[in-house]
C-alpha cells in the first residue's frame, strides 16, 4: 500500500514543479554585478586594494566586455559604499592571496589576482543563489557565450587572457 503512496506522491509533485526561467544578457549582468558587490562585502576587502584597478581599467579589463564591465560595476558599487559607511564592516576576511595579488605592481600577477577574486565570488553566488541545475546549467551557458564574445573584442594588446572572463566561466562548476 505505502508504495503507490509513494508513487503518487511523486509524481504529484514533479507534475507542481515549476519549470525553470528563461535567463537572458540582463540577468546575466546582474549576478556578475551581485556577485562580485556581494563578495567584496562579505570579504571586507580594502577599497585601497580595488582603487588602482578602476584608475586605469582598460589596463586590466577589456572594453566593452559584457563580463569585464558587470565586475567593474560590482567593484564601483561596493567601493563607492564604503566611502559612505559610517559604520564599521570588517567582513569575514578578504583573502592573503588576493590581496597580495592585487597589490603587486606586476600586471600579470594583477589579472591572475583578478581572474580569482571572480572566480570566488561568481562560484559563491552559484553556491548561494536559488537555481534549479537547469537554471545553473543556462547561468553558466551565457557566461560562457559572453567569454566567447568578450575574446572576440579583446585587443591583441591586451593580452592573451581576459581575467574577468576567465573567472566568471571556471565559478559554479
Amino acid at each position: 500500500m505505502k508504495q503507490p503512496i509513494l508513487l503518487l506522491t511523486a509524481i504529484l509533485a514533479l507534475a507542481q514543479a515549476k519549470p525553470d526561467r528563461k535567463f537572458d544578457n540582463v540577468d546575466r549582468t546582474r549576478f556578475l554585478v551581485v556577485a562580485v558587490f556581494e563578495g567584496l562585502l562579505e570579504d571586507g576587502a580594502d577599497v585601497a586594494l580595488l582603487a588602482p584597478l578602476l584608475k586605469d581599467p582598460d589596463k586590466y579589463f577589456v572594453v566593452k566586455c559584457p563580463v569585464c564591465w558587470p565586475v567593474i560595476d560590482g567593484i564601483k558599487t561596493y567601493i563607492k559604499l564604503r566611502e559612505n559607511m559610517s559604520y564599521p564592516c570588517e567582513g569575514s576576511g578578504f583573502p592573503e592571496d588576493l590581496k597580495t595579488g592585487l597589490k603587486n605592481p606586476d600586471r600579470a600577477a594583477r589579472l591572475k589576482a583578478i581572474e580569482s577574486l571572480v572566480d570566488r565570488y561568481v562560484s559563491r553566488r552559484f553556491e548561494t543563489t536559488v537555481m534549479t541545475a537547469g537554471e545553473k546549467e543556462q547561468m553558466r551557458s551565457l557566461l560562457i557565450m559572453a567569454k566567447k564574445y568578450g575574446t572576440t573584442i579583446k585587443p591583441e594588446s591586451f593580452g592573451s587572457f581576459c581575467p574577468s572572463c576567465n573567472g566568471a566561466t571556471k565559478g559554479g562548476k
